[in-house]
């Protein structure tokens, strides 16, 4: 008998130990003109494990190259997605400052935040007007997880190009999680996740 409460109370010590024990997950994003990338991962412990990766091309003509009206950035392309953030992130700013206060509440620590974007289309105006758009739902985002969150380090930059069209994003956030509380904040960002699919935004 008191083999194997002293086995059970080993297993007990090393379940307590693995669930103190924090996750860190890794996403990365990164986009130019001719390619998107995404991928997370977690690290456990001395662990890595690349739980998601996504390599997309973008489309071009049949020769591999892309044509004149693929090179250029489209204005109206690029203010619709934008506007489509901006009605997205309206829409669900209470479910967001949930997860965020539920994360501060569980002290989930946030240690990096990167948000390099070059952009510029051919028409000067154009890059005026999207850089205010652009500002509004970049900051609007990041002042919303200020707002619940200690960010350990942040880097924005959103530089508008006038000399020519480019739209190129580099982004990557780190979060150091508590095992315990995954699964609660998994369902969470799968909720928005279901939402932004259903409504065919991408």
């Amino acid at each position: 008998m008191k083999i194997i409460f002293i086995i059970f109370l080993i297993f007990l010590l090393f379940l307590i130990t693995l669930l103190i024990i924090p996750l860190k997950l890794q996403f990365f994003y990164d986009k130019d003109e001719t390619q998107n990338t995404a991928s997370i991962y977690l690290k456990y412990g001395f662990v890595t494990k690349k739980l998601s990766g996504k390599d997309k091309k973008e489309s071009g003509s049949e020769n591999g190259e892309k044509t004149k009206e693929e090179k250029s950035v489209s204005f109206e392309n690029k203010k619709k997605k934008i506007d489509s953030a901006i009605t997205f992130f309206n829409e669900t700013k209470g479910t967001i400052s949930d997860i965020l206060e539920y994360i501060s509440k569980k002290s989930i620590e946030v240690e990096e935040i990167t948000f390099i974007s070059d952009f510029g289309f051919e028409n000067a105006m154009h890059t005026g007007i999207f850089t205010g758009l652009y500002n509004g739902i970049v900051y609007s985002v990041l002042g919303l997880i200020h707002h619940h969150l200690l960010l350990k380090n942040m880097e924005v930059k959103l530089n508008p190009n006038f000399q020519k069209p480019c739209f190129i994003i580099h982004s990557k956030c780190i979060l150091k999680i508590k095992t315990v509380h995954t699964i609660i904040i998994a369902f969470g960002v799968l909720k928005l996740w279901k939402k932004w699919k259903k409504e065919g935004r991408n």
